[in-house]
């Protein structure tokens, strides 16, 4: 039976690097995964290789990120702002509790 391959060595240095400034950027192991089309776990391997890791607190924290942070829901926002009726708007990008978001991409 021969040795499994490694994780590290199915990456090369420019992909390393790549995952490593996702990893700094906020992105979680599952939209790294995504990008890299590779399996969750190959990536977390590859990440405790790198030795990369959040705390506890941190990872609460992305694990909690509205898809309001998007840029491109403030966008839709402010180009239906003026059309349709907050709650409309929340209806058309089926997303709920925009309030506060709303407010800040009218003003």
């Amino acid at each position: 039976m021969s040795a499994p391959i490694q994780i590290h060595l199915q990456f090369n240095d420019e992909e390393k690097n790549r995952v490593t400034v996702l990893f700094k950027e906020g992105k979680t192991q599952a939209e790294i995964s995504t990008i890299f089309n590779k399996p969750r776990r190959t990536i977390g391997k590859l990440l405790k290789y790198l030795k990369l890791s959040r705390t506890n607190k941190e990872a609460a924290k992305l694990a909690v990120k509205s898809p309001l942070d998007e840029s491109h829901i403030v966008e839709n926002i402010r180009k239906l702002r003026s059309n349709y009726t907050l709650s409309e708007i929340a209806k058309r990008l089926g997303l709920n509790g925009i309030g506060g978001l709303c407010k800040a991409a009218t003003s």
